[in-house]
């Protein structure tokens, strides 16, 4: 969600995107951390699976990807070695977000027997989920692959 101060993520640039995705990460991790310290017990080991794979993937956009996305901003082109590893790197994090999306579906449908704190807990994890991933998917790699001319 966008303060009266931020930008329109159309009119950032590449690193400014990094960046607000990147503080979005740190905020992403911190919720997920105090939800699964309210995890109904019975979702314990299935959410804080989710939360692992959750958080490996930031770890390796932020490590890998972003300074490459960052590198491509400061120069305005990359080499044909960095594009091809930008083009690998945005495919396996797209790959990646299409797992994470599969594991929030499977836990999405404990909502049939579940109370109505499950409930909440589960509809707080999807929107916070939802939104990172689009931005990513549908802001950043998408103008991250016109830039360098690599397949969307």
């Amino acid at each position: 969600m966008m303060t009266p101060y931020e930008k329109s993520p159309e009119l950032m640039t590449l690193s400014e995107l990094c960046n607000r995705l990147e503080c979005r990460h740190f905020h992403l991790a911190e919720i997920l951390h105090g939800l699964l310290g309210d995890c109904p017990d019975s979702l314990k080991e299935r959410f804080g699976a989710v939360v692992d794979r959750v958080l490996a993937h930031l770890r390796e956009e932020g490590g890998t990807l972003f300074p490459l996305i960052r590198e491509l901003d400061r120069a305005g082109a990359v080499s044909g070695a960095v594009r091809a590893e930008l083009g690998r790197r945005l495919k396996a994090m797209r790959q990646d977000h299409g797992a994470l999306e599969e594991a929030l579906a499977d836990l999405e449908e404990l909502e049939v027997v579940a109370d109505a704190r499950t409930n909440a807990f589960l509809a707080d994890l999807a929107a916070a989920l939802h939104d990172q991933i689009y931005d990513e998917d549908q802001v950043l790699y998408r103008r991250v692959a016109g830039l360098a001319r690599i397949p969307a």
